[in-house]
């Protein structure tokens, strides 16, 4: 789901809970336990060079997440800010298709949980990219009202340890 949906999704009780940005839009009504700052990773088939700044990206050819996902607002604004414009091969509301796509040897930029969760695929190299260093929080949010599930809780008690 997007932040979006994520948001009307906790307002409506139609989920007990959601992982979301805590740090760039509002999010309503929530109340959120940090799980990690993200930052981002250029991923490219064979040696990728280290430095990579966001004005590098300007013109090359990559698949990203789609416009109506937060990563991707938030990766538009910094190419903005670059003076950067990639091009975008293909777009996903999809994390696991966007792994995909970088399987299949297409650049990529993700974010490095990302690849620690799933790891690195084969032939592939990434690097952190720079200037400016982006991150992000994230975290598990739930409505701030009412009773708070068995279940729900011990989610928060698992992350918060």
């Amino acid at each position: 789901m997007s932040s979006h949906e994520i948001g009307v999704q906790l307002a409506t009780r139609g989920i007990a809970a959601g992982i979301t940005y805590l740090d760039n839009e509002p999010l309503g009504a929530v109340r959120a336990t940090p799980l990690y700052r993200e930052e981002y990773v250029f991923v490219t088939p064979g040696d990728c060079p280290q430095g990579i700044r966001w004005a590098d990206l300007d013109d090359v050819e990559i698949c990203l997440l789609s416009g109506d996902m937060q990563n991707r607002r938030i990766l538009d604004g910094v190419f903005r800010d670059a003076g950067a414009m990639p091009r975008v091969r293909l777009q996903t509301t999809s994390i696991s298709a966007l792994l995909s796509f970088l399987r299949a040897g297409w650049q990529c930029v993700v974010s490095r949980a990302w690849l620690d969760l799933y790891g690195l695929p084969d032939g592939r190299s990434g690097a952190p990219i720079e200037d400016p260093t982006v991150l992000h929080e994230i975290g598990l949010v739930i409505p701030d009202a009412g009773l708070v599930p068995p279940t729900v809780r011990a989610l928060i008690e698992s992350v918060s340890d």
